[in-house]
């Protein structure tokens, strides 16, 4: 898991790097932590699911906080976002980007361990299921319910999400299907390719149609028994759904 710090003072970077990272030796977790100085570099590099965890000051000179989480929503509704600054004056306008919390600088220890544990409650309490792998040599990890295809590329697999974010990576087809495979959501249309039945809208033919109007190649004596099997995901899927309102 990555977190982003981006603050245009070098001590307040260093200071939540050591932070961080003695939080990770603490709770023996696998962390690493990316430190601008600008935000215009950070926003230049920046693709939904490289980070878990962006920590963002709200006065910088080169950009305003405030406009790099306007910039991050357009990309990346899901990651999590804390402001970082030393004055209450933009706290309404901040949570307007979804902010996950406000920390007052100079920042403490009791206070970004807080929000650090408040960050992995609300990962517990999320779906868990997630897809990790490299991608132009950054570590990617997609919750498995926003990836809608994967498909083989010559020596590559291409991700695309529910973003439409594209992402190829070098992982060999049978070993992301040993993963996915039990989460119950994917369908092996052909040797090499996956589609997430919850994005599927229908078959015709010798045609998968996705909810975008993609249209994916299914092998015309495998379609029935495909198409079948979608059918009771989805009727299990509103079985469910179902059970879960009367319980309520």
């Amino acid at each position: 898991m990555t977190f982003a710090v981006i603050d245009d003072s070098s001590e307040i970077l260093s200071v939540m790097k050591d932070l961080i990272n003695e939080y990770a030796a603490v709770n023996r977790l696998d962390l690493s932590v990316d430190c601008f100085l600008s935000p215009v570099l950070f926003l230049k590099g920046y693709r939904p699911y490289r980070y878990s965890l962006v920590f963002l000051d709200i006065y910088m000179d080169e950009m305003s906080g405030l406009d790099v989480a306007s910039e991050i929503r357009n990309k990346d509704r899901n990651v999590v976002i804390v402001f970082l600054t030393s004055s209450n004056e933009h706290r309404p306008e901040a949570f307007r980007f979804h902010a996950f919390d406000y920390i007052m600088k100079p920042a403490d220890r009791s206070r970004v361990f807080g929000v650090l544990n408040d960050f992995f409650q609300l990962q517990s309490n999320t779906d868990s299921e997630r897809f990790s792998f490299f991608s132009d040599r950054i570590l990617y990890s997609l919750p498995i319910n926003e990836i809608v295809t994967i498909q083989t590329s010559g020596h590559y697999l291409d991700v695309l999400d529910a973003e439409k974010n594209t992402y190829r990576t070098r992982m060999s087809f049978s070993d992301a299907l040993k993963l996915l495979a039990p989460s119950g959501r994917f369908l092996q249309l052909l040797r090499g390719v996956l589609a997430n039945m919850d994005y599927i809208s229908g078959f015709s033919g010798d045609t998968c149609i996705l909810y975008n109007g993609t249209r994916l190649p299914v092998t015309i004596r495998h379609v029935r028994e495909l198409e079948d099997i979608w059918k009771n995901y989805k009727f299990k899927k509103i079985r469910e759904s179902a059970n879960g309102r009367e319980i309520q």
